[in-house]
Protein backbone atom coordinates (compact mmCIF):
# COMPACT_ATOMS: atom_id res chain seq x y z
CA UNK A 1 0.00 0.00 0.00
CA UNK A 2 3.05 2.23 0.78
CA UNK A 3 6.86 2.34 0.88
CA UNK A 4 8.50 1.64 3.86
CA UNK A 5 10.48 4.68 4.50
CA UNK A 6 9.84 7.18 7.06
CA UNK A 7 12.28 10.30 8.71
CA UNK A 8 11.31 12.65 11.48
CA UNK A 9 9.77 15.85 10.77
CA UNK A 10 12.16 18.52 12.55
CA UNK A 11 12.31 22.78 12.01
CA UNK A 12 9.04 24.74 10.81
CA UNK A 13 9.58 27.62 8.67
CA UNK A 14 7.24 30.66 7.79
CA UNK A 15 6.67 31.66 4.23
CA UNK A 16 5.01 35.34 3.06
CA UNK A 17 2.83 34.91 0.36
CA UNK A 18 4.30 35.85 -3.57
CA UNK A 19 2.35 35.89 -7.12
CA UNK A 20 4.15 35.58 -9.89
CA UNK A 21 2.03 37.19 -12.03
CA UNK A 22 2.12 35.96 -16.06
CA UNK A 23 1.07 38.37 -18.74
CA UNK A 24 -0.07 36.17 -21.25
CA UNK A 25 -2.48 33.46 -20.05
CA UNK A 26 -2.89 31.80 -23.09
CA UNK A 27 0.97 31.14 -23.77
CA UNK A 28 1.94 30.79 -19.78
CA UNK A 29 -0.80 30.25 -17.10
CA UNK A 30 -0.20 32.32 -13.99
CA UNK A 31 0.91 30.59 -11.09
CA UNK A 32 -0.20 31.79 -7.49
CA UNK A 33 1.72 31.05 -4.74
CA UNK A 34 -0.16 32.02 -1.63
CA UNK A 35 -1.04 30.93 1.73
CA UNK A 36 -4.26 28.34 2.22
CA UNK A 37 -6.17 31.19 4.05
CA UNK A 38 -5.82 33.49 0.85
CA UNK A 39 -8.07 30.82 -1.10
CA UNK A 40 -11.72 30.67 -0.89
CA UNK A 41 -13.96 27.82 -1.40
CA UNK A 42 -16.21 27.02 -3.87
CA UNK A 43 -18.35 24.16 -2.31
CA UNK A 44 -20.14 23.61 1.15
CA UNK A 45 -18.90 20.38 2.06
CA UNK A 46 -16.31 17.89 1.58
CA UNK A 47 -15.86 13.72 2.27
CA UNK A 48 -14.04 13.94 5.69
CA UNK A 49 -12.83 10.12 5.86
CA UNK A 50 -10.98 11.51 2.62
CA UNK A 51 -9.34 13.71 4.71
CA UNK A 52 -8.97 11.12 7.47
CA UNK A 53 -7.42 8.83 5.47
CA UNK A 54 -4.64 11.16 3.68
CA UNK A 55 -4.17 12.78 7.03
CA UNK A 56 -3.74 9.10 8.68
CA UNK A 57 -1.44 7.84 5.75
CA UNK A 58 0.91 11.19 6.40
CA UNK A 59 1.67 10.07 9.53
CA UNK A 60 2.49 6.99 8.48
CA UNK A 61 4.52 7.52 5.40
CA UNK A 62 6.35 10.79 5.06
CA UNK A 63 7.15 10.35 1.39
CA UNK A 64 3.91 10.27 0.37
CA UNK A 65 3.72 14.14 2.16
CA UNK A 66 6.38 15.32 0.56
CA UNK A 67 5.61 13.32 -2.94
CA UNK A 68 2.26 15.81 -2.50
CA UNK A 69 4.07 18.59 -1.48
CA UNK A 70 6.00 18.38 -5.17
CA UNK A 71 3.26 17.65 -6.93
CA UNK A 72 0.68 20.44 -5.41
CA UNK A 73 3.76 23.16 -6.91
CA UNK A 74 3.76 21.40 -10.06
CA UNK A 75 7.15 19.94 -10.01
CA UNK A 76 6.79 16.38 -10.43
CA UNK A 77 5.07 13.90 -7.92
CA UNK A 78 8.35 12.07 -6.35
CA UNK A 79 10.48 14.19 -3.47
CA UNK A 80 13.86 13.22 -2.14
CA UNK A 81 14.34 14.27 1.36
CA UNK A 82 16.20 14.13 4.59
CA UNK A 83 15.68 13.39 8.54
CA UNK A 84 15.89 17.51 8.59
CA UNK A 85 13.69 18.34 5.96
CA UNK A 86 10.37 20.26 6.31
CA UNK A 87 7.30 20.49 4.80
CA UNK A 88 6.83 23.99 5.48
CA UNK A 89 10.11 24.97 3.48
CA UNK A 90 10.30 23.69 -0.15
CA UNK A 91 14.14 24.30 0.21
CA UNK A 92 14.64 21.93 2.73
CA UNK A 93 13.88 19.12 0.20
CA UNK A 94 13.49 18.17 -3.79
CA UNK A 95 11.12 17.35 -6.68
CA UNK A 96 11.47 15.22 -9.51
CA UNK A 97 10.81 17.72 -11.94
CA UNK A 98 13.32 20.62 -10.48
CA UNK A 99 12.92 23.48 -8.49
CA UNK A 100 10.75 25.84 -11.42
CA UNK A 101 7.10 25.78 -9.71
CA UNK A 102 4.22 25.15 -12.06
CA UNK A 103 6.92 23.11 -14.32
CA UNK A 104 3.88 20.57 -14.53
CA UNK A 105 0.86 23.01 -14.56
CA UNK A 106 -1.25 19.93 -15.72
CA UNK A 107 -0.94 18.44 -12.21
CA UNK A 108 -1.98 21.70 -10.12
CA UNK A 109 -5.23 22.72 -8.55
CA UNK A 110 -6.78 25.45 -10.19
CA UNK A 111 -8.59 28.53 -8.73
CA UNK A 112 -9.87 31.58 -10.81
CA UNK A 113 -9.53 35.64 -9.73
CA UNK A 114 -12.32 37.13 -8.72
CA UNK A 115 -14.08 40.10 -7.14
CA UNK A 116 -11.72 41.97 -5.17
CA UNK A 117 -8.72 39.92 -6.68
CA UNK A 118 -9.42 37.40 -4.16
CA UNK A 119 -8.75 33.64 -5.49
CA UNK A 120 -11.17 31.42 -5.53
CA UNK A 121 -10.68 27.47 -5.86
CA UNK A 122 -11.79 25.55 -8.67
CA UNK A 123 -10.42 22.45 -7.51
CA UNK A 124 -8.65 20.82 -4.88
CA UNK A 125 -10.88 21.29 -1.81
CA UNK A 126 -9.51 17.79 -0.11
CA UNK A 127 -6.17 18.43 -1.16
CA UNK A 128 -6.13 21.84 0.99
CA UNK A 129 -8.60 20.55 3.52
CA UNK A 130 -5.68 18.57 4.41
CA UNK A 131 -2.89 20.77 4.05
CA UNK A 132 -4.73 22.90 6.46
CA UNK A 133 -5.64 20.03 9.11
CA UNK A 134 -2.51 18.26 8.86
CA UNK A 135 -1.19 18.99 12.40
CA UNK A 136 2.38 19.89 10.76
CA UNK A 137 1.24 22.58 8.01
CA UNK A 138 -1.95 24.45 8.93
CA UNK A 139 -3.65 27.51 7.15
CA UNK A 140 -0.56 29.22 6.74
CA UNK A 141 1.30 27.01 4.69
CA UNK A 142 2.40 28.41 1.38
CA UNK A 143 0.53 26.47 -1.44
CA UNK A 144 0.38 26.78 -5.82
CA UNK A 145 -2.85 27.03 -8.05
CA UNK A 146 -2.86 27.97 -11.68
CA UNK A 147 -5.29 30.72 -11.87
CA UNK A 148 -7.45 30.11 -15.57
CA UNK A 149 -8.95 32.90 -15.51
CA UNK A 150 -9.58 36.43 -14.60
CA UNK A 151 -13.24 37.84 -13.40
CA UNK A 152 -12.01 40.18 -10.71
CA UNK A 153 -14.04 42.80 -12.90
CA UNK A 154 -17.36 41.36 -12.27
CA UNK A 155 -19.97 41.58 -9.56
CA UNK A 156 -20.26 39.36 -6.71
CA UNK A 157 -23.21 37.94 -7.99
CA UNK A 158 -22.19 38.06 -11.91
CA UNK A 159 -19.52 36.09 -10.41
CA UNK A 160 -20.78 33.69 -8.83
CA UNK A 161 -23.04 33.22 -11.92
CA UNK A 162 -20.46 33.05 -14.49
CA UNK A 163 -19.48 29.51 -11.87
CA UNK A 164 -22.17 28.37 -12.47
CA UNK A 165 -22.57 28.43 -15.91
CA UNK A 166 -18.98 27.35 -15.86
CA UNK A 167 -19.43 24.23 -13.97
CA UNK A 168 -16.87 25.58 -11.65
CA UNK A 169 -18.98 25.27 -7.76
CA UNK A 170 -21.26 22.68 -6.72
CA UNK A 171 -23.91 25.08 -4.48
CA UNK A 172 -25.51 22.20 -2.58
CA UNK A 173 -25.60 21.31 0.89
CA UNK A 174 -24.57 18.29 2.74
CA UNK A 175 -27.98 16.81 2.14
CA UNK A 176 -27.97 17.42 -1.15
CA UNK A 177 -30.45 20.69 -1.50
CA UNK A 178 -29.38 23.92 -3.00
CA UNK A 179 -27.58 26.68 -1.59
CA UNK A 180 -27.26 30.09 -2.05
CA UNK A 181 -23.40 31.11 -2.43
CA UNK A 182 -23.42 33.07 0.79
CA UNK A 183 -23.63 30.08 2.76
CA UNK A 184 -20.42 28.74 1.39
CA UNK A 185 -17.68 28.93 3.87
CA UNK A 186 -14.89 30.90 4.02
CA UNK A 187 -12.10 28.38 4.93
CA UNK A 188 -11.14 24.88 4.29
CA UNK A 189 -10.67 22.14 6.60
CA UNK A 190 -13.38 19.61 9.01
CA UNK A 191 -14.22 22.34 11.05
CA UNK A 192 -15.79 24.46 7.92
CA UNK A 193 -16.71 22.38 5.16
CA UNK A 194 -19.41 20.01 6.24
CA UNK A 195 -19.52 16.45 5.87
CA UNK A 196 -21.12 14.03 3.22
CA UNK A 197 -20.97 10.34 3.73
CA UNK A 198 -22.34 9.48 0.71
CA UNK A 199 -19.08 11.50 -1.06
CA UNK A 200 -16.41 9.85 1.10
CA UNK A 201 -18.06 6.63 -0.38
CA UNK A 202 -17.64 7.46 -3.45
CA UNK A 203 -14.14 8.31 -2.79
CA UNK A 204 -13.50 4.86 -1.30
CA UNK A 205 -15.41 2.62 -4.24
CA UNK A 206 -13.38 4.75 -6.54
CA UNK A 207 -11.28 2.39 -8.85
CA UNK A 208 -12.73 -0.35 -7.61
CA UNK A 209 -16.27 -0.08 -8.42
CA UNK A 210 -16.16 2.84 -10.85
CA UNK A 211 -13.31 5.07 -11.81
CA UNK A 212 -13.95 8.75 -13.19
CA UNK A 213 -15.15 9.43 -16.70
CA UNK A 214 -12.79 10.00 -19.79
CA UNK A 215 -12.58 13.22 -20.52
CA UNK A 216 -12.51 14.61 -17.29
CA UNK A 217 -15.94 15.70 -16.01
CA UNK A 218 -16.15 17.93 -13.04
CA UNK A 219 -17.80 16.59 -9.87
CA UNK A 220 -18.13 13.35 -10.58
CA UNK A 221 -18.04 12.00 -7.43
CA UNK A 222 -20.95 14.39 -6.76
CA UNK A 223 -23.27 13.65 -9.70
CA UNK A 224 -22.52 10.18 -8.23
CA UNK A 225 -23.21 11.05 -4.08
CA UNK A 226 -26.51 12.69 -5.38
CA UNK A 227 -28.24 9.88 -7.17
CA UNK A 228 -26.69 7.26 -4.09
CA UNK A 229 -28.63 9.76 -1.50
CA UNK A 230 -32.15 9.43 -3.23
CA UNK A 231 -32.31 5.94 -3.08
CA UNK A 232 -33.96 5.19 0.38
CA UNK A 233 -32.71 1.78 0.66
CA UNK A 234 -29.53 3.23 0.79
CA UNK A 235 -29.26 6.02 3.45
CA UNK A 236 -26.33 6.13 5.69
CA UNK A 237 -25.84 3.90 8.82
CA UNK A 238 -23.42 4.80 11.60
CA UNK A 239 -20.57 4.40 10.16
CA UNK A 240 -18.97 3.96 13.83
CA UNK A 241 -17.45 0.34 13.04
CA UNK A 242 -15.17 -0.59 10.38
CA UNK A 243 -17.66 -3.62 9.45
CA UNK A 244 -20.81 -1.43 8.92
CA UNK A 245 -18.85 0.99 6.93
CA UNK A 246 -17.96 -2.04 4.72
CA UNK A 247 -21.48 -3.66 4.80
CA UNK A 248 -22.80 -0.34 3.65
CA UNK A 249 -20.39 -0.25 0.58
CA UNK A 250 -21.16 -3.45 -0.20
CA UNK A 251 -24.89 -2.39 -0.33
CA UNK A 252 -23.98 0.62 -2.71
CA UNK A 253 -21.41 -1.46 -4.86
CA UNK A 254 -24.58 -3.83 -5.61
CA UNK A 255 -27.17 -1.13 -6.21
CA UNK A 256 -23.89 0.66 -8.68
CA UNK A 257 -23.16 -2.69 -10.50
CA UNK A 258 -27.35 -2.98 -11.16
CA UNK A 259 -28.17 0.01 -12.60
CA UNK A 260 -29.98 -0.57 -16.16
CA UNK A 261 -27.46 1.27 -18.43
CA UNK A 262 -30.27 3.98 -19.32
CA UNK A 263 -30.09 5.42 -15.44
CA UNK A 264 -29.82 8.58 -15.64
CA UNK A 265 -27.03 10.14 -13.11
CA UNK A 266 -24.60 12.65 -14.69
CA UNK A 267 -25.18 16.74 -15.54
CA UNK A 268 -26.31 15.75 -18.90
CA UNK A 269 -28.59 12.17 -17.99
CA UNK A 270 -25.25 10.22 -18.60
CA UNK A 271 -25.63 6.64 -17.68
CA UNK A 272 -23.37 4.45 -15.21
CA UNK A 273 -21.55 3.48 -17.56
CA UNK A 274 -20.46 6.59 -18.87
CA UNK A 275 -20.06 7.90 -15.52
CA UNK A 276 -16.79 5.32 -15.06
CA UNK A 277 -18.79 2.25 -13.56
CA UNK A 278 -16.29 -0.83 -14.65
CA UNK A 279 -17.09 -3.31 -16.63
CA UNK A 280 -17.72 -6.82 -14.36
CA UNK A 281 -13.97 -8.31 -15.38
CA UNK A 282 -12.34 -4.96 -13.95
CA UNK A 283 -14.04 -4.83 -10.49
CA UNK A 284 -12.17 -5.29 -7.68
CA UNK A 285 -12.77 -6.87 -3.63
CA UNK A 286 -13.58 -3.98 -2.01
CA UNK A 287 -12.88 -5.95 1.16
CA UNK A 288 -9.72 -4.18 1.00
CA UNK A 289 -10.59 -0.99 1.70
CA UNK A 290 -9.71 -2.54 5.24
CA UNK A 291 -7.00 -5.01 4.63
CA UNK A 292 -4.77 -4.20 1.88
CA UNK A 293 -2.10 -7.12 1.10
CA UNK A 294 -2.09 -8.01 4.71
CA UNK A 295 -2.31 -4.00 5.82
CA UNK A 296 -4.43 -1.26 7.16
CA UNK A 297 -6.18 -0.10 3.90
CA UNK A 298 -7.61 3.19 3.06
CA UNK A 299 -11.01 2.81 5.03
CA UNK A 300 -9.07 0.97 8.05
CA UNK A 301 -6.84 4.37 8.18
CA UNK A 302 -9.35 6.54 8.01
CA UNK A 303 -11.39 5.46 10.73
CA UNK A 304 -7.99 4.58 12.48
CA UNK A 305 -7.99 8.64 12.29
CA UNK A 306 -10.96 8.90 14.48
CA UNK A 307 -10.19 6.61 16.60
CA UNK A 308 -12.10 3.54 15.71
CA UNK A 309 -9.84 0.31 15.28
CA UNK A 310 -10.38 -1.91 11.73
CA UNK A 311 -8.03 -3.71 9.79
CA UNK A 312 -7.54 -7.63 8.37
CA UNK A 313 -8.37 -9.14 11.55
CA UNK A 314 -12.21 -7.67 11.27
CA UNK A 315 -11.88 -9.39 7.92
CA UNK A 316 -10.65 -12.89 9.70
CA UNK A 317 -7.33 -11.86 7.68
CA UNK A 318 -4.26 -13.15 9.66
CA UNK A 319 -1.73 -9.95 10.05
CA UNK A 320 1.10 -8.71 12.07
CA UNK A 321 0.78 -5.03 11.04
CA UNK A 322 -2.02 -2.16 12.79
CA UNK A 323 -2.76 1.18 13.03
CA UNK A 324 -2.35 3.40 15.67
CA UNK A 325 -5.77 5.19 16.52
CA UNK A 326 -5.57 9.00 16.17
CA UNK A 327 -6.06 11.15 19.70
CA UNK A 328 -6.94 14.43 20.32
CA UNK A 329 -5.18 15.26 23.36
CA UNK A 330 -5.91 17.13 26.63
CA UNK A 331 -4.20 20.12 27.52
CA UNK A 332 -1.23 18.81 29.76
CA UNK A 333 -2.12 15.30 29.52
CA UNK A 334 0.34 11.88 28.23
CA UNK A 335 -0.81 10.12 25.46
CA UNK A 336 -0.18 6.21 25.82
CA UNK A 337 -0.19 4.16 22.48
CA UNK A 338 -1.51 0.74 23.65
CA UNK A 339 0.75 -2.15 21.73
CA UNK A 340 -1.02 -4.93 24.26
CA UNK A 341 -3.72 -4.89 25.88
CA UNK A 342 -4.26 -6.71 29.00
CA UNK A 343 -5.09 -10.32 28.83
CA UNK A 344 -3.15 -11.32 26.02
CA UNK A 345 0.13 -12.77 24.76
CA UNK A 346 1.34 -11.50 21.66
CA UNK A 347 4.13 -8.83 21.91
CA UNK A 348 3.48 -6.01 19.49
CA UNK A 349 5.68 -2.94 19.19
CA UNK A 350 4.97 0.70 17.90
CA UNK A 351 6.92 0.32 14.27
CA UNK A 352 9.57 2.04 14.35
CA UNK A 353 9.98 2.83 10.41
CA UNK A 354 6.54 3.85 10.39
CA UNK A 355 5.40 5.30 13.80
CA UNK A 356 1.76 5.18 12.90
CA UNK A 357 1.57 1.82 12.44
CA UNK A 358 2.21 -1.64 14.83
CA UNK A 359 4.24 -4.42 14.32
CA UNK A 360 4.43 -8.03 15.98
CA UNK A 361 7.61 -8.06 16.71
CA UNK A 362 9.86 -11.84 15.53
CA UNK A 363 11.94 -13.74 17.16
CA UNK A 364 14.80 -16.22 16.65
CA UNK A 365 13.51 -19.41 16.18
CA UNK A 366 14.86 -21.85 18.90
CA UNK A 367 13.86 -24.69 16.81
CA UNK A 368 15.91 -23.51 13.28
CA UNK A 369 19.09 -23.81 12.69
CA UNK A 370 18.44 -21.53 9.57
CA UNK A 371 18.53 -18.19 11.39
CA UNK A 372 14.61 -18.06 10.81
CA UNK A 373 12.43 -16.52 12.78
CA UNK A 374 9.05 -16.57 14.28
CA UNK A 375 6.01 -14.06 15.44
CA UNK A 376 6.84 -13.22 19.31
CA UNK A 377 4.44 -14.61 21.64
CA UNK A 378 5.19 -14.67 26.02
CA UNK A 379 5.55 -18.29 26.96
CA UNK A 380 3.75 -17.22 30.13
CA UNK A 381 0.91 -15.76 32.40
CA UNK A 382 -0.87 -13.13 29.41
CA UNK A 383 0.08 -9.57 30.52
CA UNK A 384 -1.57 -8.35 33.71
CA UNK A 385 -1.51 -4.96 32.33
CA UNK A 386 -2.50 -2.75 29.33
CA UNK A 387 1.14 -2.79 28.07
CA UNK A 388 2.14 0.38 25.19
CA UNK A 389 4.77 3.13 24.91
CA UNK A 390 4.41 7.28 25.12
CA UNK A 391 5.67 8.58 21.54
CA UNK A 392 8.09 11.22 21.52
CA UNK A 393 9.61 10.33 24.11
CA UNK A 394 12.72 8.42 24.56
CA UNK A 395 15.20 6.10 26.98
CA UNK A 396 18.24 7.21 26.09
CA UNK A 397 21.35 4.59 25.22
CA UNK A 398 23.84 6.98 26.98
CA UNK A 399 21.76 6.77 30.32
CA UNK A 400 22.13 2.94 29.74
CA UNK A 401 18.16 3.19 28.21
CA UNK A 402 17.08 1.11 25.52
CA UNK A 403 16.45 3.74 22.85
CA UNK A 404 12.89 3.50 22.37
CA UNK A 405 10.18 5.28 23.85
CA UNK A 406 8.98 5.16 27.53
CA UNK A 407 7.47 1.75 28.29
CA UNK A 408 3.84 2.35 29.98
CA UNK A 409 1.71 -0.02 32.05
CA UNK A 410 -2.20 1.35 31.95
CA UNK A 411 -4.25 -0.29 34.82
CA UNK A 412 -7.78 -1.19 34.20
CA UNK A 413 -9.93 -3.22 31.33
CA UNK A 414 -8.45 -4.16 28.06
CA UNK A 415 -8.15 -1.21 25.83
CA UNK A 416 -7.80 -1.97 21.60
CA UNK A 417 -4.42 -2.65 20.61
CA UNK A 418 -3.54 0.68 18.54
CA UNK A 419 -6.04 2.84 21.00
CA UNK A 420 -4.21 6.29 21.93
CA UNK A 421 -5.56 6.99 25.41
CA UNK A 422 -4.80 9.81 27.98
CA UNK A 423 -3.17 9.00 30.90
CA UNK A 424 -1.75 10.17 34.60
CA UNK A 425 1.48 8.60 35.48
CA UNK A 426 1.74 7.03 39.27
CA UNK A 427 4.86 5.21 39.51
CA UNK A 428 7.72 3.89 38.19
CA UNK A 429 9.07 -0.02 38.33
CA UNK A 430 12.77 0.07 37.48
CA UNK A 431 14.37 -3.13 36.18
CA UNK A 432 17.28 -4.28 33.66
CA UNK A 433 16.36 -6.40 30.91
CA UNK A 434 19.61 -8.23 29.14
CA UNK A 435 22.00 -5.67 31.08
CA UNK A 436 19.56 -2.38 29.94
CA UNK A 437 17.94 -0.30 31.57
CA UNK A 438 14.10 -0.74 30.86
CA UNK A 439 12.11 1.00 33.53
CA UNK A 440 7.90 0.43 33.15
CA UNK A 441 5.89 3.82 34.07
CA UNK A 442 2.69 2.16 35.80
CA UNK A 443 -0.25 5.02 35.01
CA UNK A 444 -3.80 5.05 34.56
CA UNK A 445 -6.38 6.09 32.67
CA UNK A 446 -7.34 10.36 33.16
CA UNK A 447 -10.82 9.62 33.25
CA UNK A 448 -10.99 5.96 34.90
CA UNK A 449 -13.14 6.87 38.10
CA UNK A 450 -11.61 3.61 39.60
CA UNK A 451 -8.04 5.25 40.53
CA UNK A 452 -9.80 8.99 40.46
CA UNK A 453 -8.32 9.15 44.11
CA UNK A 454 -5.47 7.32 43.42
CA UNK A 455 -2.37 10.04 42.68
CA UNK A 456 1.08 8.30 44.37
CA UNK A 457 2.25 4.43 44.55
CA UNK A 458 1.69 4.88 48.35
CA UNK A 459 -2.21 5.44 47.73
CA UNK A 460 -2.69 2.42 45.34
CA UNK A 461 -0.46 0.34 47.42
CA UNK A 462 -3.62 1.05 50.31
CA UNK A 463 -6.48 1.19 48.20
CA UNK A 464 -5.74 -1.69 46.11
CA UNK A 465 -3.13 -4.02 47.83
CA UNK A 466 -1.20 -6.28 46.01
CA UNK A 467 -1.29 -4.59 42.61
CA UNK A 468 2.15 -3.73 42.44
CA UNK A 469 3.34 -7.12 43.66
CA UNK A 470 1.21 -8.96 41.33
CA UNK A 471 3.06 -6.68 38.26
CA UNK A 472 6.48 -7.37 39.57
CA UNK A 473 6.41 -11.04 40.01
CA UNK A 474 4.86 -11.08 36.65
CA UNK A 475 8.23 -9.25 35.00
CA UNK A 476 10.55 -10.65 36.81
CA UNK A 477 9.69 -14.06 35.30
CA UNK A 478 7.78 -13.21 32.02
CA UNK A 479 10.30 -14.33 29.81
CA UNK A 480 11.04 -17.60 31.55
CA UNK A 481 15.10 -18.77 30.06
CA UNK A 482 15.09 -16.55 27.01
CA UNK A 483 15.92 -13.35 29.00
CA UNK A 484 16.55 -12.43 32.75
CA UNK A 485 15.01 -9.33 34.17
CA UNK A 486 16.39 -7.87 37.50
CA UNK A 487 16.67 -4.88 39.32
CA UNK A 488 13.12 -4.86 39.68
CA UNK A 489 12.42 -1.83 42.35
CA UNK A 490 9.05 0.41 42.59
CA UNK A 491 9.62 4.44 42.69
CA UNK A 492 7.70 7.25 43.39
CA UNK A 493 6.95 8.82 39.76
CA UNK A 494 8.30 12.54 40.26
Amino acid sequence: MFKRSFCILLSVISFQPLVLAQTDLAQKPEIALVPISALHPTQAYIAHDQVNYTLQRYRIDQQKLFDDLCENRGQGDKASFSPQSSPRDSASFSCSAGDIVGTRPQDMKTAVRGPGGRLYLTDGHHTFSIFQDFDLLGPDLEVAVVVTHDRSQLSPTEFWQWLQDSNLTWLYNAEGLPIDSQRIPARFGREALANDPYRAAMYFLRDLIWQRPQPAMPFAEFYWAQHIRSQPHLRVPALDSPMAYLRWLERLSGHMLALPAATAIGPEGEGPDAMGRLATDKIKDIAELLCDDGEPGRLALALAARSVAGGCSELGVFSDRASILDLVQPAGALTAVIEIPAGSVQKWQMDKEHPGLLEWEREKDPVSDSGATRLRSIQYLPYPVNYGALPGTLAPREEGGDGDPLDVLVLGAALPRGASVSVRVLANLVMVDNGEKDDKLLAVLTDDPVYADVHSLAELNQKFPGITSIIETWFGNYKGDSGRVTGLQWQEWQ
